[in-house]
This record gives structure tokens, sequence and C-alpha cells, in this order.
């Protein structure tokens, strides 16, 4: 596995492939011996490349739960607010309907009350008018 290669080098460009590059990365010449190609094979990464490897993959981990934390955070916050407008909007809302409610229970209890008032007025006046109707009965019969 050729994890990285160095340097190629063709001094006249007419070299042809290399044959064989150990593991410890010594170059040897093409095939054809007339140009000159140094190619470097290592089995492993050069020292230190999982170190940084590992720190920068640890950098981006934190880095990308650093975002997803602000973005969460952010996100909640959007639906406190929106949650706190739409409770508001339902306690205004709410607050009509029983405004409404209570405008339309007085002006019943006002038609019920006038509608009342009328009818005892008529029942007096007929009781009134069967009275006067009576005592004449009455006396014409006393009278008679």
């Amino acid at each position: 596995m050729i994890v990285a290669v160095t340097a190629i080098e063709t001094a006249s460009g007419t070299g042809g492939a290399v044959e064989n590059v150990s593991a410890r990365g010594s170059a040897t010449e093409t095939a054809a011996g007339t140009g000159h190609t140094t190619a470097v094979r290592r089995s492993r990464p050069p020292a230190g490349t999982m170190v940084v490897t590992a720190a920068a993959t640890a950098a981006g981990t934190a880095a990308a739960e650093k975002a997803t934390a602000i973005a969460m955070a952010v996100a909640t916050a959007v639906a406190a607010v929106a949650t706190a407008a739409a409770r508001a909007v339902a306690a205004a809302a709410t607050a009509a309907a029983r405004a409404v409610a209570a405008a339309a229970t007085a002006a019943a209890r006002a038609v019920a009350a006038a509608a009342t008032a009328a009818a005892r007025a008529v029942a007096a006046a007929d009781l009134a008018a069967a009275t006067a109707v009576a005592a004449g009965g009455s006396a014409a019969a006393t009278a008679g």
C-alpha cells in the first residue's frame, strides 16, 4: 500500500517503470536504466501523522458537537418563543370569546327581564279587568 510518494524524478524523461520499492523507503532505478526515478513507499504513515490525525479528528468532533449544541439551543429558544406566542394568541382568543359570551348572556337576560315585565303587566291588567267585571257583576246582582 503506497501511503505517501514523496518524490518522483525522471532526469531524461525516458525512464521506465519503477521495479521495486522496499517498505523501508529505499529507491530503485528504472527498468531501462536510462532515467533516474525515485519513489518512496512506506508501510506506515510518517511519525506523528496518527497523532495529528487523531487530534484533528478530536477537534473536528468537538467543533461538530459544539455546533450541534448551539443549533439545539437556538431551536429550543425559537420553539419556546413560538409556544409563548401561541399561548398569548390562544389566551387573547379565549378572552374575546368570553367577552362575547358575557355580552350575549347579558343581552339575553335583558330581553328575558323585559318579556317577564311585559307579561306581568298584561297579567296585572287582566286581573284588574276581571276584578272590575266581577265587582260590577256582584254589585248588579246585589242591586237586582
